[in-house]
């Protein structure tokens, strides 16, 4: 399960686990168990202090799920590199980490699932970031898929936090589509930050050793 969540400013994922753990290893249990794989892993950054003890909480009762800690570097939250650290199994090019017996999936698409399954509800809602010079409060909200990015229903929900990645709506008429996870308003005429290109070099993601931490 896919906790890493490396991209800049964006924090979302961070609060899901945090606020809503139980149902983020309920829905991967519920996958595990479709699939007949025998173990989880849900992977977190070391920057996630939080969302690592609201999910090692949740899994104290489950053998099967382990919770760990990964390094934080761009772009561990790409599923390829995220199997590589945790496995040390690389995909192939143009592959599927399932290729190589690994099936990841964010911790969003972990309680889509818990609620579909526990409750029959759809996936009708996505938590996103809202951020941004131009944003009074930057927050995460939990927004209904097709709203309006300007409209009430999109402000309202889940606590404020003041991160986001980089990334700039072109309209406020815009639908929330469902795999959109973030909103960057920036004020009027203010310029793009410069762009830094923090990914590691190839022979960076060799396997190393990652743990719980305290």
């Amino acid at each position: 399960i896919n906790g890493a969540e490396c991209e800049p400013y964006l924090t979302c994922d961070d609060r899901l686990m945090r606020e809503h753990a139980q149902d983020v290893v309920d829905g991967a249990r519920i996958m595990a168990h479709a699939l007949g794989a025998p173990e989880i892993v849900v992977a977190i950054e070391a920057n996630k202090p939080e969302a690592t003890f609201a999910i090692g909480e949740a899994v104290r009762d489950y053998l099967e799920v382990e919770v760990v800690s990964v390094p934080v570097r761009y772009p561990m939250g790409s599923a390829h590199h995220l199997v590589k650290v945790i496995t040390g199994r690389e995909t192939p090019a143009h592959g599927r980490t399932a290729s190589v017996g690994v099936l990841v999936h964010n911790v969003g698409t972990a309680r889509a699932v818990y609620q579909a399954v526990r409750f029959g509800i759809p996936l009708i809602s996505r938590v996103v970031t809202v951020s941004g010079d131009a944003i009074a409060e930057a927050r995460n909200i939990e927004a209904p898929l097709g709203a309006l990015v300007g409209s009430p229903q999109c402000q309202h929900r889940m606590q404020p936090n003041g991160q986001d990645r980089l990334y700039e709506r072109p309209d406020q008429r815009a639908p929330q589509l469902r795999p959109g996870r973030d909103q960057v308003t920036p004020r009027a005429g203010a310029a793009a930050p410069p762009f830094r290109d923090h990914r590691p070099r190839r022979s960076e993601f060799a396997r190393r050793p990652v743990d719980l931490g305290s």
